[in-house]
């Protein structure tokens, strides 16, 4: 694993990511040139057509921005499609799908559905509202119900009120290397949720920054999440709440399962709602979770919280907690030429998106 279990089992940093929040120096962007017969789409008609027509490929360039409605499923990616950008390629920022807000209702609905072994890459994706008051429920991607192996990578996914991706009764998905922040409103707020039961993701590589829960649960059966590799900041302020979640489902079960292994949480100062990093509200059918290998900046007690919280049963040990994640690990930020930033952390170094955490890109 990536940082903490290197720490923990001798394993290299930076084993599993290339770079944290994907863009500069993301090795598994995709390219144009490299995509024969691709669809090239610069406004929401000509995506749509592309998309509609059964297009294998589609790209948006970065210097495209695109407007897709505010309606429900105003984008539908059929099975086995690519809809792709330019994100960190020679520094482009990637494409900008963009869903503008409309009025105070609350637009219950996704805007992106995906099937089966459809993929999202390099494009930056943005909400309606970025505001912990927002009225609205929208959600930015939504994985549909029976589907399986989507993969959602190297984009940037912010101000979407419900969630930047809803994994809904849809399993074996991958979410990594994404920016992932200001998804904020208040009862909601998810960068990434499985919900509505016999949903699972793979979380992994990505950077989450002002969401009020980075990753959350409903707790319906068959719910499970692998979140690993991972870097969690610190922003969000009164609307950020603890930021792993399970909730306890309808059967008071908290999901399948939850595995937390290798991430840094650079997250638990004072000025936030909750200062917890992860919650479980339900024990998984498959009994305490995961916690293994994660750094954090935060002690194990901040004000009346601790890192790692649940109900009884549904966490390990506080001795076994301790035993296998370190506390009140310092992280240091820097920039360095060529367009590379640094996270250095427990005396190990890896590589991070640049403007996920807001240092300046050096030529």
């Amino acid at each position: 694993m990536l940082l903490a279990l290197g720490l923990v089992h001798g394993l290299s940093l930076a084993q599993n990511c290339d770079v944290l929040g994907g863009g500069r120096g993301y090795s598994a962007a995709l390219r144009a040139e490299q995509m024969p017969g691709h669809v090239v789409a610069r406004d929401f008609a000509s995506l749509k057509a592309a998309v509609d027509s059964g297009a294998r490929h589609i790209h948006v360039p970065s210097d495209a921005t695109i407007d897709l409605p505010n309606q429900s499923s105003a984008l539908w990616l059929r099975a086995g499609q690519t809809l792709f950008g330019d994100r960190g390629l020679e520094g482009r920022p990637g494409g900008l799908l963009r869903t503008r807000w409309v009025d105070a209702a609350a637009r219950n609905y996704p805007v992106i559905v995906v099937e089966s072994g459809a993929r999202i890459s390099g494009l930056r994706i943005e909400g309606p509202s970025g505001e912990v008051t927002s009225t609205n429920s929208t959600i930015g991607i939504q994985l549909l119900p029976g589907t399986q192996g989507v993969e959602i990578d190297n984009n940037e996914l912010y101000h979407w009120p419900w969630a930047a991706v809803s994994v809904k009764q849809s399993v074996d998905n991958r979410i990594h290397h994404n920016h992932i922040h200001d998804n904020l409103r208040s009862q909601l707020g998810y960068g990434v949720v499985v919900q509505n039961g016999h949903a699972q993701a793979d979380i992994h590589c990505n950077v989450f920054n002002a969401n009020r829960h980075a990753i959350a649960g409903s707790g319906e059966p068959g719910e499970r999440y692998q979140a690993r590799d991972n870097l969690v900041l610190n922003g969000g302020g009164r609307g950020a709440y603890h930021q792993f979640d399970m909730h306890a489902g309808s059967t008071g079960a908290g999901g399948q399962s939850v595995e937390i292994t290798g991430n840094v949480f650079d997250f638990g100062r004072f000025g936030t709602s909750n200062r917890s990093s992860v919650l479980i509200r339900g024990v998984p059918k498959e009994g305490p979770i995961t916690v293994v290998g994660n750094l954090f900046t935060q002690g194990w007690v901040v004000g009346s919280q601790t890192a790692v919280a649940g109900v009884a049963g549904s966490i390990p040990d506080v001795e076994q907690i301790h035993q296998w994640n370190r506390f009140q690990t310092p992280a240091v930020y820097s920039s360095h030429p060529a367009g590379e930033c640094r996270l250095t952390i427990a005396g190990r170094t890896t590589r991070v998106n640049c403007e996920a955490v807001q240092q300046p890109v050096l030529p």
